[in-house]
């Protein structure tokens, strides 16, 4: 009786302590395989007629990016200086800036054309001569 005892302890031991199954997180913001939703941390940005590059060594700033199903949310330094609704879509509205047909428009009248560069996330501005960045998930 007290092997049988001992053997339900265990078992009751190793139920009890068994790993609890994680739900994996499946990103919801995702257009031809590129996602965006998530937090982003800034690497550098290029850009300007002169073809300027710059880092958060450079800057001595950092810049994080959280983006979830219903936000956006631009932190500088950790501080949030934006918090606006956004809309990730297929669209040719950029088309005169960029052949890249994935774009975030902001609620506050900033739009971007979203890339995807060896993992890492690029949001492209509409012109010219303006700015890459470049932003790794965290």
């Amino acid at each position: 009786m007290k092997k049988l005892l001992y053997v339900l302890a265990i078992c009751s031991l190793i139920i009890g302590c068994s790993k609890e199954d994680t739900p994996e997180y499946t990103p919801e913001n995702c257009l031809d395989e590129i996602c965006i939703d998530g937090e982003w941390e800034w690497v550098a940005s290029n850009g300007s007629i002169a073809g300027v590059t710059i880092t958060p060594e450079s800057e001595n700033e950092t810049r994080k990016l959280i983006i979830s199903g219903t936000s956006y949310k631009e932190f500088v330094n950790d501080e949030l200086i934006l918090e606006v609704g956004y809309e990730f879509v297929k669209s040719n509205e950029l088309s005169t800036f960029t052949n890249d047909s994935l774009v975030l428009k902001l609620a506050n009248d900033n739009w971007f054309a979203v890339l995807e560069r060896d993992g890492n996330l690029v949001l492209r501005q509409p012109c010219f001569d303006c700015w890459d960045h470049t932003y790794q998930p965290r």
